[in-house]
Order: C-alpha cells, then sequence, then structure tokens
C-alpha cells in the first residue's frame, strides 16, 4: 500500500481536500445552523452530513504546517505570516459564525500560530546541548504552555489542536505514528479518521511553484462570503 500511496497525492491535493471540506463544514456551520435549520428535518440532516465531512480539514492542515515548519527556508516568516492572517482572519471568522465581533471564541489561525510557535521553541530547545532530562522537561513545559495559551484564549480546536501540531511535528519520521497519535488527540472528532488515509497517502511532493498566498487568504475570503451569503438568505427565510 505504501508504494501505490508514494505515487498519489501531493501537498497541494491535500490542500484542496482540506480547503474544500473545510468550505463544507462552514456552509453547515455559518449558513444552515444560523437559521435554516429552522426549515425541516431535510437541512438538519444536510448540516450533519456536511460537519461531519468537515471534520477532515482540520487534521490534515496540522500534518500540513509540520511539513511547512520542517521545509520552510524562513520559519520566522513563516510564524509571521500565521500570525498576521490569523488577526486579518478574526472578523470574517466572527461575522460568519456568529454575526457579529465577539471574543468568546479565536479563529483557526490562531491555533496553527500557537502551534507554529510552540513548534519553533521546541526545535530551539533542541539545539541548546542541554541534558537529555533538562531537554524533556523544557520541551513538555514549552507544550503544555501552548496548549494553554490556545484554551485560554478560546482559539479553534483548543489545547487539543496544540497537541496534534506537536505529535505530528515529534513523529515526522514515522507515518504510522503521525496517524496513530493524531487520531488520538481528536478521538471524540470520530469523523477526523478519514482523514489519515489521505496523510499516510501523501508522497512528500509540492506540484504547484506560485499562488502560496492564496492558500492564506482562502480562509478569511471564504468566511466573508459565507456572511455574505447568510445575510443574502436572511431575507428570503428569517
Amino acid at each position: 500500500m505504501r508504494e501505490r500511496c508514494q505515487k498519489g497525492i501531493s501537498s497541494d491535493a491535500l490542500k484542496v481536500i482540506a480547503m474544500l471540506t473545510m468550505l463544507i463544514d462552514h456552509i453547515g456551520a455559518a449558513v444552515l445552523e444560523r437559521g435554516l435549520l429552522e426549515q425541516g428535518n431535510r437541512i438538519l440532516y444536510a448540516d450533519l452530513v456536511m460537519r461531519g465531512i468537515g471534520r477532515i480539514s482540520f487534521p490534515i492542515f496540522c500534518f500540513l504546517l509540520t511539513e511547512g515548519f520542517v521545509y520552510t527556508h524562513s520559519r520566522k516568516k513563516y510564524i509571521g505570516n500565521m500570525g498576521l492572517f490569523a488577526i486579518l482572519s478574526e472578523i470574517p471568522f466572527d461575522l460568519a459564525f456568529c454575526g457579529k465581533f465577539t471574543w468568546e471564541k479565536q479563529n483557526v489561525y490562531l491555533t496553527l500560530f500557537i502551534g507554529l510557535f510552540t513548534l519553533y521553541v521546541i526545535d530551539e530547545i533542541g539545539h541548546m546541548g542541554t541534558s537529555l532530562w533538562e531537554t524533556a522537561i523544557l520541551m513538555i513545559f514549552t507544550v503544555i504552555s501552548g496548549a494553554c495559551v490556545a484554551q485560554e484564549l478560546h482559539a479553534d480546536y483548543g489545547a487539543f489542536g496544540v497537541i496534534l501540531i506537536v505529535c505530528f511535528y515529534l513523529a515526522r519520521n514515522n507515518r504510522v505514528q503521525q496517524c496513530f497519535y493524531g487520531a488520538l488527540c481528536l478521538i471524540w472528532e470520530s469523523a477526523s479518521i478519514f482523514a489519515y488515509p489521505l496523510i499516510y497517502c501523501y508522497n512528500g511532493k509540492r506540484r504547484l511553484k506560485r499562488g502560496k498566498y492564496f492558500w492564506y487568504a482562502f480562509y478569511p475570503l471564504h468566511l466573508i462570503l459565507l456572511y455574505l451569503l447568510h445575510m443574502f438568505l436572511d431575507g428570503f427565510y428569517f
């Protein structure tokens, strides 16, 4: 199976899958759940299916994040870009899911930013030359701190999102372990398990050479469009 998979899924293909499943999920959360569910059971069933499909996206995004961290030419720039889009995405996120600006929950880019920063600190600790025990203690403290920050800030997926990113990174040399530990991190999200065959079949190749910022911009842009769609439908149904 591994040899057959090696011919299959590039990073760009994984990104497209993650983006599409995220879009399906967010249509359910930002449109159906914000009023249309009152229209009947068919809408309710559609929403459940769409939200289930959406569980596939987050593990893939976290996996690709760690791949990017390993292979990027500038980790500081990578982290900075993630932080910038976390800021740019917050208002679209709030409008899409709450209809107003709120501090109740923060967008997933914040989770990814905290996860990236945690990986950066872990990597720096690994190069400090301290003893094994000191290194382990510092790394554990760093992971717990990153997880607590994400949880306290109410970032999407919270502490478990950061821990998932760290697990993908620490097990980066063993795809089976990545899938196993990843599934454990989100064990309550049963539908997310369908992400791991796709991750297992990742071949390490990247096909597209341009459009890097399209992947970043898709998140806030599609949230704005879903908010506008909800407002448009509001005149018909609510």
